[in-house]
């Protein structure tokens, strides 16, 4: 494996302090993949089936409402077209009829839900309206939602996923949570997420594993899963995640929908489980998912207490982008890391149709590169979080901050199915450990140089006015619990938090299978209006480009 890692002077996790940690963490590693090996015997024998073949929505008379962006949706409210208490019942009956395959949200408030819709009818009946409903103060009025379940919501259940705070629900709102209601957004549902918000597939002991509505033998990705879920089979005119690896992008692209990983502190944080702490707020993004990207600069306008009328505002800029004017480049993998699969096929097709569709709609030059230091994309993560969240450690919250957890006894416990925890939850535990006890300062160093390095050779490659076409994953969603033998494949996503950069995820239709493909459109952080806009116009000019709705669910 030495010489593997060992191609160039470039290579500088080589240096004096590397081998070591490397060697010991893919032994750990090796040891943790047998362990995988009986963790999907087990699943294998308790896979569900579900007789999905064919199946249709019970309410067609009202297909047309669920086909709404939030931005029409809001704006017929507003003007009389559309009651918001039809809306949300609508909504509600697609979650009654699909969650059952799902298991997406796993909290509802219904009653609350339609009590809030009626009382908007009844002040939009009103001889006139007050000021606080202009559309300057709720942009969102009447629109429902769903939230993913770590962030808080008031009455709502708030876990994150961990079977120790099973009971405790939110006396409080987010941030992020208080600003979409006050825009006048009507919550229906609390959605699914992985154990403690820090693995690619959402399940947990405390609600279990959420299913892809494109084929529910399939992961839905994570840890904002349940609301990838949730909207790419229609149940949500938009929801509310968070990313601090790919936590958003994974899911949206998963269940082909449109998602966006903001630039560093665009969103204010607080109230949500686990937290983030120190320098790692930098990383985690709050982000808005939908089947329409026209909704993404408005909810992000909201979340970031922007005035969505303000020149500086997101939809503004957004709207000002010139995109035969932009800087183009396309970078087809990671260049081969020894921990990541290879990209599928028909994601790099779908990737190069992107590219030949911006040069001939654009007549603009779209640069085919490679960068080598994008192999290095796990290491630049795990070496950021570790050195900048000052916060308590991964085991102390998997003891729900009460002590702390001994993952190897948890390890042996879950090997005779006492432990409370799931298998991934448990590795990152032991990662953690390990890690801790084969790091040093000084390569630590070395890779933060290459993460350094890395950015600077982005931001002179876009300029300040460039996007970047990079996958959104090597592969399409897996089966269930498969994700646990790639446990790095997400370093396609969690490389941009690291950089701070600012990334849509766009869907491009189906492959063979049936599954959704997609690709993620990045550019430097501050650019968010660049990577909206591209996607945007990807959709309406692009006959590939956009949400399918899944066959299994069809309206």
């Amino acid at each position: 494996m030495g010489t593997r890692l060992s191609h160039s002077k470039l290579d500088l996790v080589t240096a004096q302090g590397m081998p070591l940690f490397i060697s010991i963490n893919l032994c750990f590693y090796r040891i943790f993949c047998f362990l995988c090996f009986l963790h999907g015997i087990f699943f294998f024998w308790r896979k569900k089936r579900f007789p999905l073949k064919g199946r249709k929505w019970n309410d067609p008379a009202h297909v047309n409402w669920l086909t709404l962006s939030t931005k029409e949706a809001a704006a017929r409210i507003r003007n009389g077209n559309l009651k918001s208490e039809e809306l949300v019942q609508c909504y509600i009956n697609r979650i009654e009829e699909v969650n059952p395959y799902l298991n997406a949200a796993v909290a509802c408030r219904y009653e609350q839900a339609l009590a809030e819709a009626q009382e908007i009818d009844k002040v939009l009946a009103g001889e006139t309206v007050p000021p606080e409903y202009s559309l300057e103060r709720k942009p969102l009025l009447g629109v429902p939602c769903t939230i993913k379940e770590s962030q808080s919501v008031i009455g709502m259940p708030h876990t994150g996923g961990l079977l120790k705070r099973k009971g405790i629900t939110a006396d409080v709102y987010s941030p992020v949570v208080r600003r979409v209601r006050d825009a006048g957004a009507v919550i229906i549902a609390i959605t699914n997420c992985s154990e403690l918000c820090m693995w690619y597939e959402s399940s947990n002991n405390v609600y279990g594993t959420t299913n892809n509505p494109y084929n529910v033998d399939c992961m839905v990705g994570g840890s904002s899963g349940g609301e990838g879920s949730i909207n790419g089979a229609g149940c949500s005119a938009f929801g509310i995640g968070s990313d601090i690896g790919g936590s958003v992008r994974m899911p949206c692209f998963f269940c082909g929908i449109f998602g966006h990983k903001h630039s560093p502190y665009l969103t204010p944080d607080g109230d949500e489980f686990p937290p983030t702490s120190g320098d790692a707020k930098y990383y985690l993004a709050r982000s808005p998912m939908c089947r329409y990207p026209v909704d993404l600069p408005l909810v992000l306008d909201v979340m970031a207490g922007n005035a969505i009328e303000a020149p500086s505002s997101l939809t503004s800029k957004v709207a000002a982008v010139d995109l035969t004017k932009l800087n183009y480049v396309s970078i087809a993998s990671d260049g081969g890391s020894w921990y990541c699969s290879p990209v599928d096929q028909e994601l790099v097709a779908a990737q190069s149709e992107v590219v030949d569709h911006l040069t001939s709609h654009y007549s603009v030059e779209v640069k085919k590169t490679s960068l080598r230091k994008f192999r290095y994309s796990v290491y630049m993560w795990l070496t950021g979080l570790e050195e900048n969240d000052s916060g308590p450690s991964f085991c102390a919250y998997m003891a729900n901050l009460e002590g702390s957890v001994n993952p190897f006894r948890e390890l042996a416990k879950w090997l005779v199915g006492r432990s409370p925890h799931t298998l991934p939850c448990i590795g990152l535990g032991a990662l953690e450990k390990a890690t801790s006890y084969t790091k040093s300062k000084q390569s630590s160093e070395k890779v933060k140089g290459i993460t350094q390095s890395l950015k600077a050779e982005l931001e002179d490659l876009l300029g300040s006015n460039g996007v970047l076409l990079y996958p959104s994953h090597p592969t399409v969603a897996p089966p269930h619990h498969k994700a646990i033998y790639t446990p790095l494949n997400f370093a396609y996503t969690a490389v941009f938090n690291i950089l701070g950069f600012a990334v849509t995820q766009v869907p491009l239709g189906l492959d063979s299978r049936g599954l959704p493909l997609g690709i993620q459109v990045v550019s430097t952080g501050g650019n968010d209006h660049l990577t909206l806009a591209v996607a945007m116009d990807l959709e309406k000019t692009m006959s590939r480009c956009g949400w399918v709705c899944p066959p299994n669910f069809s309206f």
